[in-house]
């Protein structure tokens, strides 16, 4: 035997390491300092009606409400022992025109699951004239399925995050952003980027919590 058919027998492979196992519904609570890094560059006028759509156990309703003075209203499909104003599938027309009838919605603000955030996403920016949702970096990459909607509904802006663990421990760390689509005015750049500086400044400050 060769020396390097013996290396290639004896030399262990590298494990990998496990991959991280998916949120049911893709559920992964927003920590509070990134809505904070949000608000800190968009001008969200006290008493704004905000829609999330999937809101969870109300990591950004509830700081919108009690901090921002919004007014919110607060649907998911799946309750998590929160009070829901409604429990609809944001997939679905007939849901956005139900809560329409209920409230105005003159903006959504989200953390959306991944593989519903198309969907969602195209009938929030028909609704409301201001839309921001994390996203995964890369959500802009022009695919078979997103690239018509992109190409026609460009976003306004993007506020980009440092790497995020949204699940606290384990793999899940992903570079994430806020994709932003503004026919109000209220986006003040274009672009920007939450430096490490800011996140754990806004971190001490607020805390690791989720509300």
């Amino acid at each position: 035997m060769s020396s390097a058919a013996a290396l290639r027998v004896e030399t262990p492979r590298r494990s990998r390491p496990p991959r991280a196992v998916r949120s049911a519904h893709d559920f992964y609570e927003t920590p509070l300092w990134q809505l904070e890094a949000l608000l800190a560059r968009v001008t969200l006028p006290p008493g704004t009606c905000v829609l999330e759509p999937c809101a969870g156990r109300g990591a950004l309703a509830d700081p919108l409400v009690a901090a921002h003075g919004c007014r919110v209203w607060a649907n998911d499909l799946v309750e998590r022992d929160y009070p829901l104003d409604s429990t609809l599938d944001a997939t679905q027309r007939e849901s956005w025109e139900a809560i329409r009838r209920d409230t105005p919605i003159q903006a959504v603000v989200a953390n959306l699951p991944f593989a519903l955030a198309l969907p969602i996403l195209a009938l929030a920016v028909e609704y409301a004239p201001f839309v921001a949702t994390i996203l995964r970096r890369t959500w802009d990459e022009p695919t078979a399925t997103r690239g018509p909607w992109l190409a026609a509904h460009p976003c306004s802006g993007q506020i980009v995050l440092p790497r995020t663990r949204y699940r606290g421990t384990g793999t899940d760390a992903t570079t994430t952003a806020w994709f932003i689509w503004d026919r109000a005015g209220w986006l003040r750049q274009p672009f920007d980027v939450v430096m490490k500086a800011e996140r754990d400044a806004l971190i001490a400050r607020l805390g690791t919590r989720r509300p």
